[in-house]
């Protein structure tokens, strides 16, 4: 039996970032703090950018052309409306609008001011790097997300007892903030450093 003491810390595999896909203007926070649950499918923020404007303005346009191409007896003529609302299509994509938005984008005919911005996974606000009415460029972390319903315990044991330690062992955890009730868990990764 070995006794160590450990750190309770996020589970490396179950963190994600909230990135900016597109420059813009923060218009609407629907996080405001640190350890808020949000969840996947629910928009963490909204962001105004001119170029997605203009590039969901190129996608209407693209559609009104190619009804007026698919009729052209001349075949290089009436493809070169398919391509241009793909392309389209895949910049909006780019700029993270997803497939469900394009084709509400279709229905309604005008463009959607505020692009909504999900999270890749469901779990907690660990940091908060914007607030509302911030600019940011392409790529800007906006939020840092991890998911609790897992977590890891890093223990730190001594030389000699490195050879007794295997991934897979069952590990019987005390918290002193619990009143010392036990949770199992096993070891599920042995860092290859000291």
């Amino acid at each position: 039996e070995i006794n160590a003491v450990g750190i309770v810390q996020y589970d490396q595999s179950r963190q994600a970032k909230v990135t900016a896909w597109i420059a813009g203007r923060i218009d609407k926070l629907h996080v405001n703090t640190v350890g808020a649950f949000v969840s996947k499918d629910k928009p963490v923020a909204e962001i105004y950018s001119p170029d997605l404007l203009a590039t969901q303005q190129e996608y209407l346009l693209a559609i009104k052309s190619r009804e007026q191409l698919k009729n052209s007896p001349i075949l290089s003529i009436s493809q070169n409306g398919d391509g241009l609302v793909a392309s389209a299509k895949q910049r909006l994509m780019l700029f993270g609008v997803k497939e469900s938005q394009i084709a509400e984008l279709e229905r309604a005919g005008k463009p959607n001011i505020r692009l909504p911005i999900y999270t890749p996974l469901s779990g907690t606000v660990i940091e908060k790097m914007v607030q509302q009415g911030q600019y940011v460029n392409t790529g800007d972390v906006l939020f840092n997300i991890a998911d609790l319903s897992k977590v890891w315990v890093e223990i730190d044991v001594f030389e000699n007892e490195v050879p007794y330690v295997r991934v897979g062992q069952q590990v019987e955890i005390r918290s002193a903030m619990e009143n010392g009730a036990a949770i199992n868990g096993r070891i599920s990764f042995v860092y290859p450093f000291h």
